[in-house]
Order: structure tokens, then C-alpha cells, then sequence
């Protein structure tokens, strides 16, 4: 039997190919089953049998469950989107990058795609460092041992599918967590990949904001490949489009002050919470809102954090190291403990050409040059993402205090900049 959008046709009846051209049931040998689930982002995605099975999985169901940009919906109220669609979408994508890059090995790539995120805990990245600290492992190891099946999670489901369905699961892990450097394993983790072409455009659309939109297939249509992917010169604009998309989402949406309170102080109830093991790669954004609840304190953060009673901001100025340093110091040791959070916007770890993804190959004539070198707009980019600012934030009870402290801290002229 065939599935048509859905719809189990006999295999004498006529139908179309996924590229649209009406074709001989009798020229076909073996008619392949797939599934059509409609997305808004993509339209409409072709599931082929052998994913089929991985798309059931309870693993991949669970990121039905983990909102794709944590607390982003307390700003954005659309952001209600999940991992589980983003995931089908960087397959979609995956399949369709594999197909202009003239890779064979295609449903390798899509299945890893479609795995690429299955080790995120509740919240996606919002508290994954706290959740590394108490655990030992991020999202990409989490991940690598759902595929695989090894400690701590023997009873995942993934590895016995992707045997039955011809996958080989340390491959595909690989592949999934960007451990291979082969062609396929930049499709799905690269400094042009399926993950950020569907990520940029679907975190948009359910923002309601244009800042992601890029035009996707022109720059699927700008890039070439040998062992990693590079473009022509002519495709530099595309790819420029694609830099400029993404430093606007992460400045306007990720970053965005009121989101990162809300996810900070959330945080301060994961930290506390000793009940936080491996198990949470298996839970959903409920689960951890409900294990956060069992303790008073944590409940009650829980219940601010979601009546949107959020910490007010005291303090805003550009970054410095020391300055940070003097402030966790003295605010750490006048101030109740949770009562006040410093941070770092954008993050002090977000740096280097891995976060940037500025290091894209350029061939121009015979030679190949790093975007860098060749676009004046990348690097201007690259600075903005290097621009911090501090942000002090603190419980409205204690904000006279923190403000009285920083005061009599902190130089006027640091106050005013």
C-alpha cells in the first residue's frame, strides 16, 4: 500500500511522485509507504518509511513537549512552539541540502536530523548548563546516548529502529551531535545547516516578527560542496542575508531582557533542586515545572516566574570583566541569596568563529577565503555579537537595597555610560 497525504493507495492506482510528475504504477518496482504532515513553516514534509518508525519513537513524541525557545513566550506569545516540529523541519531541510549537494546516503543524514535535537531537557537551552552541572552531560551527549542506547539510557528506543530500518546508530549518532566532520555531518551541524535555515525562519514565524526571514532556497541554491560546504563569490549576498537574520533574532529575540529575567530566575529554583538527575533528558517542560513545585521555594518561584511577578531591573551598562567580578562579590555578600541576579548579555561563553559561523568558505577563482576576509558585513557582525552589557536584576523587596550597594560601588561615570 502507498500513502498519499495521508491516504493508503493500491498499488494499481495512479499517483504522483513527492516531485509532483504523474507516473506508471507499473514502472515502479517497490512502492515506498510515507507519511505528509503539513507544516507551517515548510508545507508540507515528506516522512519516507524508514523514518517513520524514529518519528513514533516515545524520544522523539517527548519533544512535543520542550517549547523550542523556553521562557521566549513570556515577551513572544506565540513562541509556543516545540522542538518536535523543528526537528521535522531540519529533516525536511536536510533532505533537501543532501539532494544539491549530490550526497547519496540521504536518509542517514535526514534520520540524524531528525534526531539532532532529541537530547534536550525541559526548556531546551534555558537551563542546560545548570542541568550539565548537576548531570555530567548537555543536550549533544544526552543525545549521543539516546541513539546509541548507552548508559544512562539502556531503554531508549532509538537504537533497536534505527537497526531494524538499516541504520547503523553509532553512525547516526555521530551525525546527529556534530562528531562527524564529513559532508553529511556538516549538513546537520555546519556553519550552513539544516538547523539554523529552519530554526531563524520557524522561531520568526511564531514570534510574529520578520527579523529570520531568509529566503531559504536561494541560499540552498548558493552553496556547492567537496569534503565541507563553501559558495562562489557570486553567493555571498545570500549567505550575508542568512549572518544579518541571525544576529537580529539572537539580539531582538533570544537575548531579549525580560525573557533572559524570567529564565534566570527560574533558574535559581533549578539550581536548589537536588532531585535533578539523568532522568530529566526523559521529561517535558511540565515535568520539571512540577519536580520545581515539590519545594516551597521553588514553588514559589515557579508561581512569580508564570503570574509574570518578575525580578525589576536595576542596572544596565556595557560589559567588563571586573566589574562583574565586583559586583557578584559585593552583591553576593550583602544580599540574600536568589534575591538578586547578575547577568551577562550576550553571554560570556557566546564567542568564537563555531558561535559567529563567520569561518564559511569562499572560492574565489581557484583559491578559497573565509567569509571574514571577504565580507566587510560579517565582520561588523562579528563585533556586534562581541558587544556586552551587564544587566542588574533583583526582587522588587530588596531593590532599594541592591541599587543603595551598587551606588556606593560602582563610579558615576561607569553609572551614566
Amino acid at each position: 500500500m502507498l500513502m498519499i497525504n495521508g491516504v493508503e493507495q493500491t498499488q494499481g492506482a495512479p499517483f504522483r511522485t513527492s516531485g509532483s510528475k504523474a507516473m506508471c504504477p507499473a514502472l515502479i518496482n517497490m512502492p515506498e509507504k510515507y507519511k505528509i504532515v503539513q507544516d507551517p513553516v515548510n508545507g508540507p514534509i515528506k516522512v519516507g518509511h524508514r523514518l517513520i518508525g524514529l518519528l513514533d519513537t516515545k524520544e522523539i513524541q517527548r519533544l512535543r513537549q520542550i517549547k523550542q525557545l523556553g521562557m521566549v513566550y513570556m515577551v513572544f506569545p506565540g513562541a509556543q512552539h516545540t522542538r518536535f516540529e523543528h526537528s521535522l523541519g531540519s529533516m525536511h531541510l536536510a533532505g533537501l541540502m543532501a539532494n544539491n549537494l549530490g550526497v547519496e546516503d540521504k536518509e542517514a543524514v535526514m534520520a540524524a536530523a531528525l534526531l539532532h535535537d532529541v537530547g534536550h531537557p525541559p526548556f531546551s537551552h534555558t537551563f542546560e548548563e545548570i542541568i550539565e552541572k548537576k548531570t555530567g552531560l548537555d543536550h549533544q551527549e544526552a543525545g549521543y546516548r539516546l541513539i546509541t542506547g548507552k548508559s544512562p539510557m539502556e531503554d531508549s528506543s532509538i537504537p533497536d529502529i534505527l537497526i531494524r530500518k538499516g541504520f547503523d546508530p553509532q553512525r547516526i549518532a555521530k551525525l546527529a551531535t556534530g562528531n562527524d566532520k564529513s559532508l553529511e555531518g556538516r549538513i546537520v551541524s555546519g556553519t550552513i545547516d539544516c538547523d539554523e535555515l529552519d530554526y531563524l525562519r520557524r522561531d520568526a514565524y511564531f514570534c510574529g516578527t520578520t527579523l529570520g526571514i531568509v529566503d531559504h532556497m536561494r541560499v540552498l541554491e548558493s552553496i556547492l560542496a567537496d569534503s565541507d560546504i563553501y559558495i562562489e563569490d557570486k553567493g555571498v549576498p545570500a549567505v550575508e542575508e542568512l549572518l544579518v537574520a541571525r544576529m537580529m533574532m539572537y539580539r531582538t529575540v533570544y537575548w531579549h531582557k525580560t525573557a533572559r529575567i524570567a529564565q534566570n530566575m527560574l533558574g535559581i529554583a533549578v539550581t536548589a533542586n537536588n532531585a535533578i538527575d539523568s532522568r530529566i533528558f526523559t521529561k517535558s517542560d511540565h515535568d520539571l515545572l512540577s519536580l520545581l513545585r515539590k519545594d516551597p521555594a521553588g514553588s514559589r518561584m515557579v508561581d512569580a516566574v508564570l503570574s509574570r511577578i518578575l525580578y525589576k531591573p536595576i542596572l544596565k551598562i556595557p560589559y567588563k570583566e571586573e566589574t562583574v567580578k565586583e559586583l557578584r562579590e559585593i552583591l553576593e555578600e550583602q544580599v540574600e541569596l536568589g534575591k538578586v541576579i547578575i547577568d551577562v548579555m550576550p553571554p560570556e561563553d557566546f564567542v568564537g568563529s563555531d558561535r559567529i559561523k563567520d569561518q564559511l568558505r569562499v572560492k574565489i577563482g581557484k583559491k578559497f577565503i573565509p567569509l571574514n576576509q571577504v565580507s566587510a558585513l560579517s565582520r561588523s557582525l562579528e563585533q556586534s555579537f562581541s558587544s556586552r552589557s551587564i544587566l542588574v536584576t533583583s526582587q522588587k523587596s530588596v531593590s532599594e537595597k541592591v541599587s543603595k550597594i551598587i551606588n556606593s560601588v560602582l563610579p558615576q561615570s561607569s553609572l551614566s555610560s
